[in-house]
């Protein structure tokens, strides 16, 4: 009798796990991928959310619904209001678990299906912070500025080098299209980046001001990098002057996190919701900067991160 109840029992959960598996992945936008050996064998392959899920130990976060899948990263994101004439959103990646597994692979459809992930493959640190690039699937011309290679490592297009992008509610681009980030390599081997944005930041009570900077190619040398808010409406989290400051990152360190919050009326509230995050990913591949002393303008061309 007790082994009957126990297979009805069994049977009413495998059809409840099942029709879940189902409704899961008819509700969930995201497709799930595992490159794990707890889920398949190993190869990238998409699996069914039921498989997927049902090792879930980290979680995406779409729309203030947590979604869990994968087991290999956690998605720290917002809802993007993306108008028309907007040509990308972001949405930020932590990695929180499986330290050492630096290779994931994503894919996104936005509400509608009206967007697309413009890179697949990311490789992060065991911890931090990175970004994946969604491009709106009608512009005329789709650039991520991202090449995948076969090997699945991850190439960055020297036009996207150096970037900035400010997360809000409501997008909107940073300055001209033509604007450019300089770079110049010091005679002292430094490699010394000034950011200074050309056009309005939008940083509200729920966004994040983010600073983006690759140094793929460069993890011998140390990195300065000048982030000059003097004709923004921002300080620093600490309120105190400059507002020009610069920050080194010495080979190897970790990513560094600063607080920038809104000016209002010389009342400064440092919150953890406004962020400038300095990312410094190390990598063999990507732009290979000059050695001698030079100045390399980066082309920025309205569609990078």
């Amino acid at each position: 009798m007790a082994i009957a109840a126990g297979r009805v029992l069994l049977a009413l959960y495998s059809l409840f796990y099942l029709l879940g598996g189902v409704l899961c992945q008819e509700e969930r936008p995201l497709r799930c991928f595992q490159t794990s050996t707890d889920c398949g064998d190993g190869d990238e392959a998409e699996l069914p959310y039921s498989e997927c899920c049902a090792i879930a130990s980290a979680a995406f976060m779409i729309n203030d619904t947590c979604y869990e899948c994968s087991g290999l990263l956690s998605f720290i994101a917002q809802t993007y209001e993306v108008g028309e004439g907007d040509k990308y959103v972001s949405v930020g990646v932590r990695r929180v678990v499986n330290p050492g597994t630096n290779t994931f692979f994503f894919s996104a459809v936005i509400n509608d299906g009206t967007a697309k992930a413009g890179i697949d493959y990311g490789q992060f640190p065991d911890s931090g912070v990175g970004f994946i690039h969604v491009i709106l699937m009608d512009e005329s011309q789709v650039d991520a500025g991202i090449v995948i290679l076969d090997d699945n490592i991850v190439e960055y297009n020297e036009n996207f080098t150096v970037s900035l992008q400010p997360l809000s509610n409501t997008f909107e681009p940073l300055g001209d299209p033509q604007d450019t980030v300089e770079v110049t390599i010091t005679d002292d081997d430094k490699v010394d980046i000034s950011l200074s944005p050309r056009g309005p930041l939008v940083v509200n009570e729920s966004s994040s001001l983010v600073f983006l900077l690759n140094k793929t190619g460069l993890a011998d040398r140390a990195v300065r990098v000048t982030v000059d808010l003097s004709d923004q409406e921002l300080e620093f989290g600490d309120g105190a002057p400059p507002s020009i400051r610069t920050f080194t990152f010495e080979p190897n360190d970790p990513p560094k996190q600063i607080d920038v919050v809104v000016r209002d009326d010389d009342v400064v509230e440092a919150t953890e919701d406004h962020l400038i995050f300095l990312r410094v990913p190390e990598g063999e591949t990507g732009v290979n900067l000059p050695r001698d002393s030079e100045t390399l303008r980066v082309q920025d061309d309205g569609d990078s991160e």
